[in-house]
Formats: structure tokens, sequence, C-alpha cells
């Protein structure tokens, strides 16, 4: 929109303007500080300010005006810094009751007038060449804190947030790509976003579990996949990346071991992707110390569930194992399986001790039939 408006008169007014609400802004700030934390109302009282800055910046940030001045030159007004940097001020402190998420107060969800520009700021971010960690990971926190709820999913999904959110997971800040992890975690749980997110399953392989990533980024893209194979609509996609996954049960951590026998219990429930399981190549020693008797309860758990999930399958059974394969491994040397199962057989944990009671079910059922 252009505005005809003396030129020095509006620069000197946005000047005051920006001073006042650093003053404000300011003085809020400190009388924020001063005051007890548990006092709602004097946070309240600090958000107020922030947030109207906020919105006052925020209307130029969207819809910039020119303002022309007597010697016939315009002048642009450009206030995105102060733009982003009230929005560090909110996702720092705001406590503001729709803000809540952002400084993990209570629950709740942010509307598309907080997403959007977030969204809008994060994709700048992402362009820069040098770009703002810092406010990037507080946007990420910020988007996976509020994607917790189905209102913000559906809305980061209109504002075409989903592709934006994927890019951190290339980040060369790992410190991005856990933080992108989580929002991608907690945005698939929406059914609809799982229709969009299905695109970035190379994405989430690629960046997230690569050779030498740290152990909270493989175990946040692990969970990633997890969730996202709940269903069966997306697990033509991990053909390719099976024999990776089921290499990471070698690693050492539990909680990964863990998390990627849930993802392989998932996967199990296709009938194809269980046929392919059966022909990998696996190590039966690995396999056995998974259930050895110092091996995590958990560890155990997840996997005799996934083995009783496979050996259910009555089709895939007659077929001749190869050497080395797990089919082999659960059928063929079924003697070392069987001991190692049997040796559970009175666990103290009820979900293993069911868990063995059926494996040995099914076993004899195929034996005697």
């Amino acid at each position: 929109m252009d505005c005809c408006v003396p030129g020095h008169i509006m620069l000197l007014t946005n000047k005051a303007l920006c001073v006042l609400g650093l003053a404000a802004t300011g003085v809020g700030a400190m009388y924020y500080l001063l005051r007890s934390f548990e006092q709602r109302s004097h946070k309240t009282a600090f958000t107020g300010i922030t947030l109207a800055w906020f919105h006052y910046y925020h209307n130029y940030y969207y819809y910039p005006y020119y303002y022309h001045n007597y010697s016939g030159h315009n002048y642009y007004f450009d206030c995105s810094y102060y733009h982003r940097l009230c929005l560090i001020l909110i996702i720092s402190m705001n406590l503001h009751p729709e803000a809540a998420a952002l400084a993990n107060s209570s629950p709740g969800t942010l509307s598309p007038k907080y997403l959007g520009p977030l969204i809008h700021i994060l994709r700048d971010i992402d362009g820069q060449q040098s770009p703002d960690d810092d406010l990037a990971e507080r946007i990420l926190v910020t988007l996976a804190n509020s994607a917790a709820f189905t209102g913000s999913q559906n809305s980061i999904r209109e504002l075409s947030g989903l592709p934006i959110i994927a890019r951190y997971v290339h980040s060369t800040e790992q410190r991005l790509q856990i933080q992108a992890l989580n929002a991608l975690n907690n945005l698939v749980m929406n059914v609809e976003n799982q229709k969009h997110l299905q695109a970035y399953v190379v994405d989430v392989f690629e960046g997230g579990l690569e050779a030498g990533a740290l152990e909270d980024v493989q175990l946040a893209a692990l969970r990633v996949l997890t969730n996202v194979t709940v269903t069966g609509r997306i697990h033509d996609s991990f053909f390719t990346y099976l024999p990776a996954i089921w290499a990471m049960l070698q690693l050492p951590n539990t909680v990964q071991q863990v998390q990627v026998l849930k993802l392989l219990v998932n996967l199990s429930g296709d009938e194809a992707m269980t046929a392919e399981m059966l022909d990998l190549e696996v190590s039966s020693d690995m396999l056995l110390s998974l259930l050895h008797e110092d091996s995590s309860e958990d560890v155990i758990e997840r996997f005799l569930t996934l083995a009783e999930h496979l050996i259910r399958k009555p089709s895939q059974c007659d077929l001749p194992p190869r050497p080395g394969s797990l089919r082999c491994f659960l059928w063929a040397e079924q003697s070392l399986f069987l001991q190692k199962v049997y040796a559970f057989k009175n666990h103290l944990n009820p979900d293993i001790s069911v868990r063995v009671g059926s494996i040995l079910s099914v076993l004899n059922a195929l034996l005697y039939r």
C-alpha cells in the first residue's frame, strides 16, 4: 500500500515508537525479574507489553509502507530486525495464556497468527549465509511444543511448515536436527500430516541416521520413524533401509536398541515386510546377546514381541531358510533360540513370561501340525 505522508514526520514517528517500545520492554523486563515468578499477573503484564510491540511491528513486517517526502524520494521502513527481537523476547519469556507452550508452563496450542510469523522467520533463517542458529532452535522448540496439539498440527501443515521444518533435519548443527526431529515426531501423530510427511522419510533416514550422527539425533530420528509406521500407510518406503535399521541393534545404547525394536515390531505387521525381514542376514551371536540374562528387560520384552510376530506367519515357516538368515535362526537353528527363550519362562516380569508362553505355544503347534 502507498501512503503519501511527509517522510521526516514518519521517520521521526517510527524512531520514537522504536525507542518507546524498547524502553517499555526494558522497564517491563526489569519489573518482571524483580517480582516473584509465582505472581502470574506480573508475567502477564510483561508479556502484554512484548506482544503489543510484536503485533505493531508484525504489521509493518508483512505490510511495509513507502513514505514519500518532499524531495521526491521514497523511504522503505524495514522492521524485520525489531520483529525478530520481539520474537526472541516472546519465545524466551512469554507466558501469555494462548502461548503457554512457549514457556512449557501448561498445555496449550498456538493460533496461526503466532505460528505464521515463526514459520516465516524459520524459512528466512535457513536461507541466510550466516543463519541465527539460536533463534532457529528457539522457534523449532516452540513449534515442537505446539505440535503436541491437534489444532497446531493442522495449522503448521496449512501454513506450509512441514517442508521448512524437514529441511533442518539436514542441518550441520545437531541441536537443530534434534529439535526439527522432535517437531516432526509430534506432527506425524496427525493422520493428515502422515500423508504429507511420507515424502520426508528419506530425509529422516539420511539426515538423522547417518554415520557419525549423535546418539540423541539417531534416537530422535528413530522415534519419528516408529510413530510414522504405526499404520501401514508408508511401510513400502522402508524396504531399502531395512538392513540399516536391523544393524542398529548392535548399538551399545539400550534406549536406542529398544527404539529400533519398536520400529521393527511395527514393520513386522506387514506381510511383505515380514518376508523381507526374515531373509535378512543376521548374526546369531548378536541376537542371542539380546536375550542374555543381563540384558535390559525392555530389550528382552521387545525382542520377544518381534519374534512372536515373525513366527506367527504360517506362510513363512515352510519356506527354505537361507543359511545365516533370520529365518534360519528362528527355525533351522531353533535349539539355540528356544534355549534362550525357555530360560525366561518363569520370569518375574509378566510381559516377558507371557511372550515366552506365546512363542512356545506357536512353535509347538507348528511342530505337531
